[in-house]
């Protein structure tokens, strides 16, 4: 019997990297033998843009017409990617106090005031100082503790190219990431293994399995799938090696949240 099927990290119309309509993803998902997945548009935190909120509180409301449109045939949640936290304290309080959705995730894009990864020219930036500093800056985020899970850790190996990844001795980081892993353990909290990575020239999830048996190791129980979908085609993508991934990592589960509470699926 196949486990319950539940895609924790997708993106719609209402976030600004994206173009993809609600009900489309809603369809693809039914389709597709999908039972639910949670909106997660982005909200970033490093500038304060009142059009964020708008976008949000629009996207809140289409979920919950759409909910009900399809209660009984798929599940669909409403959450938010509340990115670059440690930037501004009071835009945090504010949009954290005001959230009324099942999921909270908290990311991190960039680091050092600098642009986001994706975007950054290391041939001019040294790419292995920028990496300590991103894990030192997740590890303030979840310190912050305005979340659920924390997205995509490694994010930035993604961008690092084949070539200087090869070279790179990643355990030096083992101390920073252990720390973001008993922070987030000591809160209740959890991590995602994001599957994105595998349908992309990276070939690998964030973070790998080696991380996520660590985290386990250590005590964590939290640990949603996502697709990070920007595409309807893309929800619920690679769900099935992302469960694989944690049954190889010592996890008989994975969770979704529903009003902010953690249902675990047995896999």
């Amino acid at each position: 019997m196949r486990p319950f099927v539940f895609d924790s990290h997708t993106h719609s119309q209402y976030s600004p990297d994206a173009d993809t309509d609600l009900r489309e993803m809603c369809e693809y998902a039914i389709a597709h033998g999908i039972d639910g997945f949670c909106v997660t548009d982005h909200c970033d935190c490093n500038h304060d843009r009142p059009e964020q909120e708008a976008r949000m509180a629009a996207c809140r409301q289409e979920v919950q017409q759409l909910r009900e449109e399809y209660r009984g045939r798929l599940l669909l949640c409403y959450g938010m990617e509340l990115a670059q936290q440690n930037f501004d304290p009071a835009i945090v309080a504010r949009i954290y106090g005001s959230f009324e959705g099942d999921f909270m995730i908290g990311s991190m894009h960039r680091a050092d005031n600098q642009p986001d990864f994706s975007v950054i020219d290391f041939s001019t930036i040294e790419f292995e100082p920028l990496l300590e500093k991103y894990y030192h800056e997740l590890l303030e985020t979840a310190q912050i503790n305005k979340l659920d899970i924390l997205a995509h850790i490694t994010y930035p190996l993604r961008y690092a190219g084949a070539e200087r990844l090869a070279g790179m001795d990643l355990h030096k980081y083992d101390d920073i990431t252990d720390e973001i892993f008993r922070t987030l353990i000591q809160n209740g909290k959890g991590i995602e293994i994001n599957v994105s990575g595998l349908r992309q020239p990276y070939g690998k999830p964030f973070p790998t399995g080696e991380y996520l048996k660590r985290f386990h190791d250590l005590g964590g129980e939290i640990v949603t799938i996502g697709s990070d979908a920007h595409f309807p085609q893309h929800v619920g993508a690679n769900f099935a090696d992302g469960v694989a991934i944690l049954k190889a990592a010592g996890f008989d589960h994975y969770c979704y949240f529903v009003e902010r509470k953690p249902r675990y699926v047995d896999i």
